[in-house]
């Protein structure tokens, strides 16, 4: 965490050095009113005015340097949150496909939003705030020396016991502090998943009982919320008790030396103010240093997430010449089943390829193999017959891939097909015919900056597959993958959209599909047939047919199918 502390040194520095001033500042607030009571009592009427005039100048100054003093520590909070959040989020974003989906994105979130607000308030705000309490306690024991030595040796010795509260209390406040986060996150991801689930809730008329699991994990959050309010209030109430407790003992000391005619009234009252800048900072330290030893948890986690990618880029996947090929390629998602096992194959470029079979059969385990999303298999992956192990990037670098369950930013319609990258209006528009979406988006009022709601909502199944195929297109990448991308779309659409795929010549082409439409199944090279994790067979349309193996059972089954 020192290094997300000292990023911005020179706003820190700032930051410390108005805390500094307003520190000085305050403390010798202390002496204006010693003045402003010895004159008063002295009965001085035009010396009285005179001290009057320049104490309310200087509160005024104080005022400032007070506003400026909060200022400084603004700017030091936004960049240091700005530069952690965005290590956090950059991150995220490059972390493993296997990895990210080993949390729900819902996690991330509360990571993004519950913890870093606690980092800013407990950690952070907290370690400038130490800054000017420590120099406030300085100057006070300076002023106190100055005042009478044998009040400030009283003030100190029974200040130093105040110190002990975070060594009692920070263990438990920290256990306490890590159960509200884990509990801010379960809430989160429970809010998440009930609201996505909004039209099957209604659907079924099941609103109370997700009332009911709302009400669970919001009471089980409010729950660790008051145990750690009880538990910081306990802390609170013990540097409480001690601060009056020193500052009475001040107070008692200070007495008998006004009594003797040692000291003023003046100074009396100075030593009272006085005696909140030894008690106080020493209450606020203790309570500051509970706070931030019972973030060490948070931060853990925060730091855990973060992790270092140093890359080579002169090593980077940025050309398709030749054939990717597969050697005995096994997967396994928990080390037990093989969801692909032993697949050797040799994809051309430029060539046509279909992959078939029943669901389950490990077609999409396959495809997201070969584009990097999963690192714990066996076998190889070579590009060009050079294998991805020797590359920092993986095939996803040079190609498009069209999901069967599409997402949708919300962001205009534009931005979801260019993906916030730069195309011409010819790229645009040959992308929109392509994908048969072009007379739809210019009928809207707004055309290409119409706002895309929430995953789509306001779009039809059909109208975001296509918009995902525009997607695609538009990026003109030499290899394009359809996972059942026109499995939305009516067979006469998709009939003519795949086709029109098939016929670019200079495109790579590997779909995963449970139509088996003759016509189109007769423009693929090679149809690359599946069962139970294995290639069982491969070939071109008719030579499968001759074969009259898996395949031409499959499609003579759907054939069938389609015709009842």
């Amino acid at each position: 965490m020192r290094k997300y502390i000292l990023a911005n040194r020179s706003n820190l520095i700032v930051a410390i050095i108005f805390r500094f001033i307003f520190s000085l500042l305050w403390v010798f607030t202390s002496i204006v009113i010693q003045k402003l009571v010895d004159t008063a009592i002295n009965g001085n009427k035009d010396l009285f005015i005179k001290v009057s005039m320049f104490s309310i100048t200087y509160f005024v100054i104080l005022s400032v340097v007070y506003y400026l003093n909060e200022y400084t520590k603004s700017v030091y909070l936004r960049k240091t949150l700005s530069f952690f959040k965005k290590d956090i989020f950059y991150s995220i974003i490059h972390e493993d496909y296997e990895i990210f989906n080993s949390k729900n994105s819902s996690e991330y979130i509360s990571n993004l939003t519950n913890d870093l607000k606690l980092v800013e308030d407990n950690y952070l705000s907290l370690i400038i705030d130490i800054f000017e309490e420590i120099f406030t306690f300085i100057f006070t024991i300076i002023v106190l020396i100055y005042i009478n030595i044998y009040v400030t040796i009283v003030l100190c010795l029974v200040g130093t016991i105040m110190l002990l509260v975070p060594y009692i209390w920070g263990k438990y406040i920290q256990k306490s502090q890590n159960d509200v986060s884990n509990s801010l996150t379960n809430f989160t991801n429970k809010v998440k998943d009930i609201l996505g689930g909004y039209e099957i809730i209604k659907a079924y008329n099941i609103e109370l009982n997700y009332i009911n699991k709302f009400n669970i994990v919001n009471g089980n959050l409010e729950d660790k919320k008051f145990k750690n309010r009880v538990l910081t209030g306990k802390a609170n109430a013990t540097s409480l008790f001690l601060s009056v407790a020193c500052q009475f003992s001040g107070v008692i000391v200070a007495g008998f030396f006004v009594i003797n005619k040692t000291l003023s009234a003046g100074v009396l009252v100075a030593i009272l103010q006085l005696g909140n800048g030894v008690f106080g900072p020493i209450k606020k330290i203790t309570q500051d240093i509970t706070s931030i030893k019972s973030m060490n948890g948070i931060i853990k986690k925060l730091l855990s997430l973060i992790n270092v990618f140093e890359t080579d880029k002169t090593n980077n996947i940025n050309r398709f010449n030749e054939n990717i090929k597969i050697k005995n390629l096994t997967f396994s998602y928990d080390n037990k089943k093989n969801a692909i096992n032993n697949i050797s194959y040799n994809f051309i470029k430029n060539k046509k390829y279909i992959i078939l079979g029943e669901s389950g059969c490990g077609k999409t385990t396959f495809i997201k193999t070969m584009l990097g999303y999963y690192k714990n298999f066996f076998g190889d992956i070579l590009l060009d017959n050079i294998s991805l192990k020797q590359y920092n990037n993986n095939i996803s670098k040079i190609s498009a891939v069209i999901h069967q369950n599409i997402y949708m930013f919300n962001e205009s319609i534009r931005d979801n097909i260019c993906l916030n990258k730069k195309f011409s209006d010819d790229e645009i528009d040959e992308a929109l015919s392509i994908s048969g979406i072009k007379d739809f988006i210019y009928s809207l009022p707004k055309g290409l900056d119409t706002l895309i709601h929430e995953n789509g909502s306001n779009l039809s199944g059909g109208q975001k597959q296509r918009i995902s195929i525009a997607r695609a297109i538009i990026q003109k990448m030499p290899i394009l993958f359809l996972d059942e991308s026109t499995s939305a779309l009516d067979s006469k659409t998709a009939y003519e959209i795949e086709n029109l795929l098939l016929n670019m010549k200079d495109l790579t082409i590997v779909t995963i599909t449970h139509n088996l439409n003759e016509k189109l199944l007769k423009q693929y090279d090679e149809i690359i047939v599946m069962k139970s994790g294995n290639i069982i067979e491969s070939g071109e349309f008719e030579e499968l047919i001759k074969r009259e193996g898996y395949f031409y059972e499959l499609y003579k089954t759907t054939k069938n199918d389609n015709i009842h």
